[in-house]
């Protein structure tokens, strides 16, 4: 059986130019390392993209884990202008449709 993640640093930044990107094998929380990210200044559209989530929160406080290659786990630091946040869930709706059909 491959034990290899899917996905790296290396090839993360190579699909995802120009954007910057942060890949994790296992985290806490990728909302967690984005927010931490946030405070760093990470720049607009910046990604944080991990295999393995051990302390998600979901909705009211439940927690859960997304053990290796289960989910995709990915949080995205965007800086909106506040004429834009009304179209920030259909944007997100669209990009996971467009991701899911390139598979």
């Amino acid at each position: 059986m491959n034990t290899e993640p899917a996905f790296s640093q290396t090839l993360l930044e190579a699909a995802l130019v120009p954007r910057a990107v942060r890949y994790h094998a296992q985290t806490g929380s990728t909302n967690d390392d984005a927010r931490a990210w946030l405070m760093e200044g990470a720049p607009s559209s910046a990604v944080v993209v991990a295999d393995e989530q051990v302390h998600g929160r979901g909705r009211l406080g439940r927690a859960w884990h997304a053990p290796p290659g289960t989910a995709l786990l990915c949080s995205i630091i965007l800086h909106p202008t506040s004429d834009a946040l009304h179209q920030l869930t259909m944007v997100g709706a669209l990009a996971v449709c467009d991701l899911a059909q390139a598979f």
